[in-house]
């Protein structure tokens, strides 16, 4: 009877210890759970954070292009400037149509 007693006491104690066991598991699985679900929050707000830089990259490069476009504009009306400046200035002694109107609108002007 007494060997009975303790067997069933060693049973009992294993019952135990195996659903002790089974408890750490279940609660190492949910800190391993919680742990994946951590990462993954840091991994969206990382992307999240890259997403705004290149956004803000974007923003900076579109304002960056508008003023080289209309420098481009710029020199292309100076260049129209300067060509048109080289074809007046080739002959010193030939003035240019506009100028000679300018010329006899004053003459008309002066005989009246």
């Amino acid at each position: 009877m007494m060997m009975m007693m303790m067997v069933m006491i060693v049973v009992m104690v294993m019952m135990m210890m195996v659903m002790v066991m089974m408890v750490v598991m279940v609660m190492m699985m949910i800190v391993m759970v919680m742990m994946i679900v951590m990462m993954m929050m840091v991994m969206v707000v990382v992307m999240m954070m890259m997403v705004m830089m290149v956004m803000v990259i974007m923003v900076m490069v579109m304002v960056v292009m508008e003023e080289e476009i209309s420098m481009l504009g710029e020199i292309t009306h100076l260049q129209t400037i300067s060509e048109d400046l080289k074809s007046l200035t080739m002959d010193p002694h030939k003035l240019p149509s506009s100028s000679e109107q300018v010329g006899t609108v004053n003459q008309a002007v002066r005989d009246k």
